[in-house]
């Protein structure tokens, strides 16, 4: 009789672990459809030059108005003129916060030369004051935090959390990265920020 019932317990849990990971799947395919911009996602480089739809390397980045936690209004147009690293995430994203911390040594480093940092904080529940506190915990002072109130993730077609996206002092979009910060990325952001 408990070999019997030992069974039993083995089958529905299986059938329970099969149930939640097929409730996943189903998930992650919704919000990839809810997210898809049409039928050219494709992030590489293309001859055309708008400001209005997705971030696209080689193209122009998404106009926007963002107001940042310390209430600086930041737009695409004051982007121009220095390298700008978009980072759009949540403060609880924990491979953000490791990313952020990983990525203080380079920024450091390249001193002048380093990217301007503009956290886009995706979260809308996110008050100022959680803003405040990831970038005293794992930025540095000038880094600016924004939530995103121009809905500026959707039209850029940011669909992950830890997407990064480079965009050149001319306001080109030079780099689009969704993996957590790894030594390749570090690499790709010293020689961008070089190459001017």
């Amino acid at each position: 009789m408990t070999g019997e019932r030992a069974r039993r317990r083995r089958l529905w849990i299986a059938a329970l672990a099969t149930t939640a990971v097929l409730a996943l799947i189903g998930l992650a395919v919704f919000a990839v459809s809810q997210n898809a911009s049409g039928p050219d996602t494709q992030r590489s480089a293309t001859s055309s030059s708008s400001a209005q739809g997705p971030a696209r390397v080689g193209e122009t980045f998404p106009d926007f108005a963002l107001t940042t936690a310390d209430g600086e209004q930041v737009t695409a147009a004051d982007l121009r003129g220095r390298d700008t690293i978009l980072w759009f995430t949540t403060t609880y994203c924990v491979p953000c916060q490791e990313g952020a911390l990983a990525y203080q040594p380079v920024a450091q480093q390249l001193g002048s030369a380093a990217p301007r940092m503009l956290f886009v904080f995706v979260d809308p529940q996110e008050p100022n004051s959680a803003l405040l506190d990831f970038r005293t915990r794992f930025g540095l002072p000038d880094w600016l935090m924004a939530l995103d109130s121009d809905g500026l993730a959707q039209r850029a077609s940011v669909q992950v959390l830890d997407t990064k996206i480079f965009v050149d002092e001319n306001g080109t979009v030079a780099n689009i990265d969704t993996a957590p910060i790894n030594d390749a990325y570090l690499d790709t952001v010293r020689r961008l920020s070089t190459a001017a």
